[in-house]
C-alpha cells in the first residue's frame, strides 16, 4: 500500500467545493474546487488546492506522513483598491468547519485507512495571483496527518 496524495488532495478539494460549502448569504456558491490547477480561472468564486509540503517518518512496521497542502480560495477579480473585509470575513465563517467535521468523516476526508487527521489552520485574507491576474481571496492550509502500516 502507498500514501495517494492525488486522492487526498482531491478529498480536500471536495471539502470546500459547491457540495459542501454554504456560500454567505447574497453571494455565488463555489463555482469549481479542484486539485488539478487550470491554466487560468475563468470560473469565480474557485478554490484550488496546491500540492504539499511532505514531512515522513518511519517506524517499526509503521510508515507516516505529515502533508500540508496550501489552498488558495479566489473569490472575485480585483475591481478596485477597496478590500472587502466583511466579504472576507463572511466566507471564513463559511470555510472555518468543513475540515475537522468527525460527524460526516470531515476529520479523515472520507480516507480513514490512511487519514488519520486533517485540519485547516493559518487563513490569512488578501490578494492572490494566479496566472497574471488578482483576486481578493483567502489562503490557508490542511494540514493532513497519514499512516500505514508496512
Amino acid at each position: 500500500m502507498a500514501f495517494d496524495f492525488k486522492a487526498v488532495a482531491d478529498a480536500i478539494a471536495v471539502r470546500f467545493g459547491p457540495t459542501v460549502i454554504t456560500a454567505p448569504s447574497g453571494e455565488s456558491n463555489v463555482a469549481q474546487s479542484t486539485a488539478v490547477l487550470p491554466a487560468a480561472i475563468t470560473d469565480e468564486p474557485t478554490v484550488l488546492v496546491f500540492p504539499p509540503e511532505i514531512d515522513f517518518s518511519y517506524g517499526p512496521s509503521l510508515r507516516k506522513a505529515y502533508a500540508v497542502f496550501p489552498v488558495r480560495f479566489y473569490i472575485y477579480q480585483v475591481r478596485s483598491d477597496e478590500r472587502n473585509a466583511t466579504l472576507l470575513l463572511n466566507w471564513m465563517s463559511a470555510l472555518y468547519a468543513t475540515i475537522g467535521a468527525a460527524s460526516d468523516g470531515g476529520a479523515h476526508l472520507t480516507l480513514s485507512s490512511t487519514v488519520n487527521m486533517a485540519t485547516m489552520s493559518n487563513v490569512q485574507p488578501g490578494k492572490l495571483t494566479y496566472a497574471g491576474t488578482e483576486f481578493d481571496g483567502l489562503e490557508w492550509s490542511v494540514r493532513v496527518n497519514l499512516g500505514e502500516g508496512l
